[in-house]
């Protein structure tokens, strides 16, 4: 039996969390939570497997970093995934799921391989067994469930904390970086729609993480060779969100972007770097 519990934040997807805890029960998992929004009775026929615990409820707008991290504190085994219900369904669908274990052991960090965007558009994340740092400036979306930790490797690179809620996971995979793990993708698609409230309220979220990710950790983003970084993130919501958010965003980052890099750029020239 593996000493693994399967954290599961999810709202709303009631058939994949149901498909997803019987496909654990087949690999043994002796654990698993589901953290989910106010929808008790939908998961009603959930509690007669044995290794379902209920463990805590939250309202949907608190969204899936919070809800994970509550499932964390609440987890006692000694090793633990940060899973998202879809997509480990492609994990036990695709591969081994001892692999899977294995490679956490290696003390890599394993994350979905790809997003799908509006109009076909997919951004791949490279399938290497490592990662540059510079890589994550890639991943306009920000933190993705789906990426997997030992527990006491969570613990250890901050992961209780409640500082930067809304970017807590790509925090994490800078300094786990910095700590000597390494990225691998597995299978698993996640997709975005511009025209959903969901993305629109998702890249708010991260757009404020990441922002105060470089207020209170700049020195990782002059690694990165961009103390501004962020405005990426900004661009990305201002063309790739829903029309009615992205409008005003579209404006904002075309007036005050050009002018903050070119401040930058001129005093980087200033000090000869």
């Amino acid at each position: 039996m593996h000493d693994v519990t399967a954290i599961i934040p999810t709202v709303g997807r009631f058939q994949e969390v149901k498909e997803l805890c019987m496909r654990l029960k087949q690999y043994n998992i002796p654990s698993i939570v589901v953290v989910d929004g106010p929808y008790i009775d939908d998961f009603a026929d959930l509690l007669h497997i044995d290794s379902i615990a209920r463990v805590k409820f939250l309202d949907e707008n608190q969204g899936q970093a919070i809800a994970t991290d509550v499932g964390v504190a609440l987890a006692e085994t000694e090793k633990i995934m940060l899973i998202d219900s879809d997509d480990l369904i492609s994990i036990l669908d695709d591969t081994c799921f001892t692999q899977t274990l294995e490679d956490m052991e290696r003390k890599e960090i394993l994350f979905p391989n790809s997003i799908k965007l509006d109009g076909g558009r997919t951004i791949e994340r490279k399938n290497l067994s490592e990662v540059p740092i510079k890589s994550l400036r890639k991943n306009f979306i920000g933190a993705q469930s789906g990426v997997i930790f030992l527990k006491d490797d969570y613990v250890a690179l901050g992961g209780q904390s409640k500082q930067l809620e809304s970017c807590k996971d790509w925090d994490l995979w800078i300094r786990a970086l910095y700590n000597g793990f390494s990225f691998k993708t597995y299978k698993a698609d996640i997709s975005y729609s511009k025209t959903s409230d969901g993305i629109s309220r998702n890249l708010t979220k991260v757009l404020n993480g990441r922002f105060q990710l470089w207020r209170t950790h700049n020195c990782l983003f002059t690694t990165l060779g961009r103390p501004y970084d962020w405005y990426l993130l900004l661009r990305y919501v201002a063309f790739n969100c829903a029309p009615q958010f992205s409008c005003n965003v579209s404006l904002i980052y075309r007036l005050f972007y050009p002018i903050h890099y070119f401040v930058y750029t001129y005093v980087k020239s200033l000090l000869g770097r």
